[in-house]
Order: structure tokens, then C-alpha cells, then sequence
């Protein structure tokens, strides 16, 4: 039927397509593919050319020009998600809240597409979202239980499981706390403006946006329990393990999002005090994690090797207070630092005033009780030191911007680093994904970015001054960029 699928995208005029479903899901065949992988390719008598794809953490967008002989050209833009599992629901409505957004961006007056594979769980999912939203936004109420009624009146099964039917609820939450936040580089100061005023309530609407946040991220944050789903996961530590792998007792990583390590020896365990975020356009590519403890060292370059990170931002080395602080990289470049598993080596620094840039390598030694899980005996990365004590936003914006120069040369995974693995490191991780969309999109959403990381990472934005100093930040960015002097210029993130 691929063939009349293509025609009714024709016939309709239809602009936008919505597809909720993987190719292959669990080595079964989920949907036909209906568009090139590249160049042009026909379905009956009507061709289609993919003009474009940008890639994203948790969905993909597609241009593609559908030509039929004689009867001209139409542009169809695919928006297909990809972090929802068949059946199932993703582990937190914050990306599909995202992917809402960016589809429903621009209006249309022609018929919007949406499928997943049997065409009724998430696709119903979705209507029933988008459906509730502009309830939301037209009347100011919501009402679930109609809206599921009407969709399965026209089409049974349509939002097919209890669990969809909750998830709906906790993306609806989410929807509607982030109804109005959204911000374009032209009107940042203006929005500032209007957070900082208070309507004799006794707190600004940035407090109270700042605290509806905080309150969501805890509510839709996922189970631990939906970690089992997990096949990658192999659990294999103690809880004895975990207590003296941790330097707060508060700060924890959630086991649904903590970074797992492949066992290299019998005598050691998976434990790290460390969780995977996504960036902008990659999933699980930012890990949070601690300043080594004495006792995590060889566990930290475990993880730093095991996950083929290419940058080491870490903030707070300098701590006068470092008595719990493992000693991970050689005290000069001369000198290398020898582990039980690893020979560590730095060229020497290149200091900026407040940060050092370093080349590090980490070589495995041989040994035929430790297990080889790169192809690589030796792996190299760049270690940025960061001595910011303050959140002066030049400072900040200054490292912020030297790092993702690194990301965009180094290609791999990236490790923030602080005291506790959240204050510095987390509010890094967000700048980093809120300077990112600025330069690729016209527009943004802060508490979007802020719910999501803040679900995986709670202790990440503490405070409201945190979350005040994200849009200054933002403020000051958009008034020194060149960037926007050629927007248009620039390509998207992800593009290929």
C-alpha cells in the first residue's frame, strides 16, 4: 500500500507528516519506507526527492518534493520522533512535548498526517495531545476523558493502552505549564522583562515559572521500575559498592538514566555516579557526573573511555575544601599518571585566564584479565578547567562558548563535572542545549530544556538565580553573536 500511501500525501495536498514509529522495532518491521535514504526515488507515478534531513535528540526532520508527471510539484515536511517505543511510552513527555511544538510551529490549512505502525496507540496518543492543547488554549479547560471518547468514536483503539492514556495526562502537564514560555531571539529582553514582574502576588512570574518546573520535572520525571525495560542494563554492583562511590548522599543518579559501566574484571562493579542527558541533537550524549572521589578514579576513566567522551569540562578543581578529591590527572605534563588500569598523559596546558585547555591521553594497560571494550588501546581527549567561582555571565558565557567549539570539531561524547555532578556541571549542560537551539532555531522554550534535564538530574538549576542567570545569559548571547548578522547563512544543527 505504499504506493496509495504516496497518493493520498499527494491527492490531499497534505504539508506536514507526523511519524511516530522506527523503520524496526525489536527486529520486527514497523513501516515501509516511504521516502528515499537519499536522492530521489519513485512510488507509482509520483517521485519523491529528499531535499533535507536535520537530526535531533529525540526525532528526525525530513523535506521532501513530491513530483508528479504534468501535474507539477508539491513540498512535504516529515517530522518523525523517534524515542517512542511500540506500546509503550517514552521515558518522559518532555521531547514529545518539543516535537509537538515543532510541528504545530508554523500553521497549515491542509490536513496533517500522522501515523505510527497499526496506527492507533501513539498516533492516537499524539491527536489526543495536540487535541487537548488547543482546548487548553482556546477556552482555558481541558477535559481528557471526551477527547480519548471522540478519537476511538472515529477510529477504535486510539490511545490503546492504560500507560498511554497517564502519559497523555503527564505530557498535557508539561504542554500546558510550557504554554507562553517560548521565546525568539528577538523579543529575549522583552520576556525578561515580563518574568522579573510581580502582579502583587508576592513572587515574580520567573519564581513562579522557575517553581512549576521544579514541581513537574518531579512528577513526569519516569519510573525506576522502567529501567528493566532496558536491555543494555546489567546490574551488577552492591549497595555497599554505591557508598563510598558517592560524595553527597543527596545528589544520586536515578538508576532509569545513570550511566552504566561494562565490567572490566571480576573485582570491579557498574556503579558510577553518573547520568546520561541528551544534548541537542544526540541522545544520552552529555553525562553529568561527579569530581572523582580517591576511591572512583580508575572508575571515572572507565566511564570517560567506555563512552568514547572526546571533552572533560570541569568546574570547581580549585576548591579550597578538597579533601574528598581524587587526584585523576598528572600533577605536571611530564609526569604521567599511572592507575591500576590506566597510564594517564597531558601535554601541557593552555591556560585563558579563567580556564585551562589540555590534550589528555588515556592508555589501557595489557593485561589479559581485563576485558577490551574499544577497539583502541589508547583513547585522547581535551580536559577544559574551569576557575569560575562566581556566576558571572561573561566568565561563563566565554567557557560555555569554547566548549561547544570543542563539540563541534571533537564529534563525541561530552562529560560536565563539578563537586556534586549537578550545581556547575548542570547548569553548563543547559546552557550548552539552550545556546545550541538558539543558534539553530528562530525560537526556544527554557523551562522545556530546563524540565528535561532537571527529570534526569533533579539537583541540576537549584535555584532561581540559576534559572534567572539561564535567560541572562541568553540575553547577553544574542546581543554579542555575529551570528545573527547571517542567520539565514547557517545551516541547521544535524543537516546532512
Amino acid at each position: 500500500m505504499v504506493n496509495d500511501f504516496v497518493r493520498m500525501l499527494w491527492e490531499q495536498k497534505v504539508e506536514k507528516l507526523v511519524m511516530l514509529t522506527n523503520l524496526t522495532e525489536e527486529g520486527k518491521m514497523k513501516c515501509e519506507r516511504y521516502w528515499p535514504e537519499e536522492g530521489s526515488r519513485m512510488f507509482g507515478r509520483i517521485t519523491i526527492t529528499l531535499t533535507t534531513t536535520q537530526i535531533f535528540a529525540d526525532y528526525t526532520i525530513r523535506r521532501l518534493q513530491l513530483i508528479k508527471n504534468g501535474q507539477g510539484s508539491q513540498h512535504i515536511t516529515q517530522y518523525h520522533f523517534t524515542s517512542w517505543p511500540d506500546k509503550g511510552v517514552p521515558l518522559t513527555p518532555w521531547g514529545l512535548v518539543d516535537f509537538e511544538q515543532r510541528v504545530f510551529d508554523q500553521p497549515s490549512i491542509q490536513p496533517v498526517v500522522v501515523h505510527c505502525s497499526a496506527g492507533v496507540g501513539r498516533t492516537g496518543t499524539f491527536i489526543a495531545l495536540r487535541n487537548i492543547m488547543r482546548q487548553a488554549e482556546d477556552t482555558g479547560h481541558v477535559d481528557f476523558f471526551n477527547t480519548v471518547a471522540k478519537l476511538r468514536q472515529a477510529r477504535t483503539m486510539m490511545v490503546q493502552t492504560h500507560v498511554q492514556y497517564q502519559f497523555l495526562h503527564r505530557a498535557a502537564l508539561v504542554a500546558i505549564a510550557c504554554m507562553g514560555t517560548t521565546i525568539t531571539n528577538a523579543d529575549i529582553e522583552k520576556r525578561i522583562a515580563i518574568l522579573e514582574m510581580n502582579f502583587g502576588t508576592g513572587k515574580s512570574q520567573l519564581e513562579k515559572e522557575f517553581e512549576a518546573v521544579c514541581t513537574i520535572s518531579k512528577d513526569v520525571g519516569g519510573t525506576d521500575s522502567e529501567r528493566e525495560h532496558n536491555d543494555d542494563v546489567i546490574y551488577q554492583n552492591s549497595a555497599g559498592d554505591k557508598e563510598v562511590k558517592d560524595r553527597s548522599s543527596s545528589v544520586k543518579p536515578r538508576e532509569l538514566y545513570r550511566a552504566t559501566l561494562k565490567t572490566d574484571t571480576t573485582n570491579t562493579g557498574d556503579y558510577i555516579n553518573a547520568v546520561l542527558v541528551p544534548s541537542f541533537t544526540k541522545p544520552n550524549n552529555f553525562i553529568l557526573t561527579q569530581i572523582p572521589l580517591t576511591t572512583t578514579v580508575v572508575d571515572f576513566w572507565r566511564l570517560v573511555t567506555q563512552y568514547e567522551v572526546k571533552l572533560v569540562l570541569a568546574f570547581e578543581l580549585d576548591s579550597s575544601d578538597n579533601k574528598t578529591f581524587g587526584n585523576y590527572l598528572p600533577l605536571n605534563h611530564h609526569e604521567p599518571l599511572e592507575l591500576q588500569q590506566f597510564i594517564i598523559e597531558t601535554e601541557e596546558s593552555d591556560g585563558k585566564g579563567f580556564y585551562e585547555e589540555q590534550r589528555v591521553t588515556v592508555k589501557r594497560k595489557k593485561d589479559k584479565n581485563i576485558k577490551m571494550f574499544n577497539k583502541n588501546s589508547f583513547h585522547a581527549l581535551i580536559h577544559l578547567k574551569c576557575s569560575i567561582r562566581d556566576y558571572d555571565l561573561r566568565n561563563l558565557l566565554t567557557v560555555i562558548t569554547q566548549a561547544r567549539g570543542i563539540i563541534a570539531k571533537q564529534k563525541g561524547r561530552v562529560v560536565f563535572v563539578c563537586r556534586n555532578g549537578a550545581t556547575y556541571s548542570g547548569l553548563a549542560c543547559v546552557l550548552t542545549i539552550l545556546l545550541d537551539r538558539m543558534d539553530n532555531d528562530l525560537r526556544l522554550t527554557v523551562p522545556l530544556v530546563v524540565g528535561a534535564v532537571k527529570s534526569i538530574r533533579p539537583e541540576a538549576i537549584p535555584t532561581v538565580d540559576q534559572y534567572r542567570l539561564l535567560y541572562q545569559t541568553l540575553q547577553r548571547y544574542n546581543e554579542t553573536s555575529a551570528f545573527y548578522t547571517n542567520f539565514t547563512a547557517k545551516p541547521p544543527a544535524g543537516q546532512v
